[in-house]
């Protein structure tokens, strides 16, 4: 499991420091920095690479941190990094993902002023074309999670602008990639946002670990949705709440690490499911 870049400390420092965790050895190992110290970016695993797309660059003090159009490339066999093709225009909290031979880039935030639905496609055997727009989000917000689960694209949760604490929405959105149109799912739970690193898929379900919820900065519970019963459910919650952590399911166990408790303090701790997923 790869962690990158992120805030370091309750003064929102960001750093370009990652780091690789390989469970077998229990061990953390510090990899090549990123090329500019980024938070709030899409990303993707593509066979042996991890591509990342939009961001904020640098600490977030009094003023927000300038959006970037900037994608870049980690190679994890030669612990490398590249540019990619940028973004047509910057965009950080928004999120990326694959479905066959094309990257889909949807939402997030330019500036301060408006959510943005944008939705940009990238053709991986075509890449002197850049992207290219799509079908927008219905609902446009940014902090969201972005998932493909049997060839179509899930957007989760997310939230309004800078409004983290009333402003976190429910709304699951899914694209058919065949039509080029975006369709309601069953809502989460409860609004729910700061869940891009711990949204992912196992087993042809949906995982979302912790994030945060309208008047609860920070979540510990862990949710699951099946397409197949258009349902979500509870497993069991991690020890403590944490707002963005960085979670995965690794040899059927679910692995969550990091994280803001929720008083935009950094945390270093991580923890193991005891029962597989």
């Amino acid at each position: 499991m790869y962690v990158f870049g992120g805030f370091i400390d309750a003064q929102v420092h960001a750093t370009s420091r990652s780091d690789v965790y390989e469970p077998h050895k229990n061990t953390w190992t510090q990899i090549a920095d990123m090329p500019e110290p980024l938070t709030h970016t899409g990303h993707v695993v593509i066979g042996h690479d991890i591509w990342f797309a939009g961001g904020f660059v640098g600490d977030e003090g009094n003023v927000i941190s300038p959006s970037t159009a900037d994608v870049w490339i980690y190679h994890t066999k030669n612990n490398t990094w590249t540019p990619g093709p940028p973004l047509p225009a910057p965009r950080g909290a928004g999120a990326l993902v694959k479905v066959g031979s094309k990257l889909h880039f949807f939402g997030g935030l330019e500036t301060r002023a408006a959510d943005q639905g944008e939705h940009w496609v990238l053709n991986l055997h075509k890449l002197k074309l850049g992207w290219v727009p799509a079908a927008p989000l219905p609902v446009a917000v940014n902090h969201l999670a972005g998932v493909t689960l049997g060839g179509k694209i899930y957007a989760i949760g997310g939230q309004h602008l800078w409004n983290e604490d009333t402003q976190n929405v429910d709304n699951v959105q899914v694209y058919n990639t065949h039509k080029d149109t975006w369709v309601d799912a069953a809502p989460l739970p409860e609004p729910r946002g700061h869940i891009a690193d711990s949204t992912f898929v196992v087993g042809g379900k949906i995982v979302v670990a912790g994030g945060a919820t309208n008047g609860i900065p920070a979540l510990s519970d862990v949710i699951v949705f099946r397409p197949s019963k258009h349902t979500w459910t509870g497993l069991t919650s991690f020890p403590a709440g944490r707002r963005a952590p960085v979670a995965r399911a690794i040899g059927g166990k679910i692995i969550v690490a990091t994280g803001d408790p929720g008083d935009v303090s950094a945390t270093v701790e991580a923890w193991m499911s005891s029962h597989a997923v």
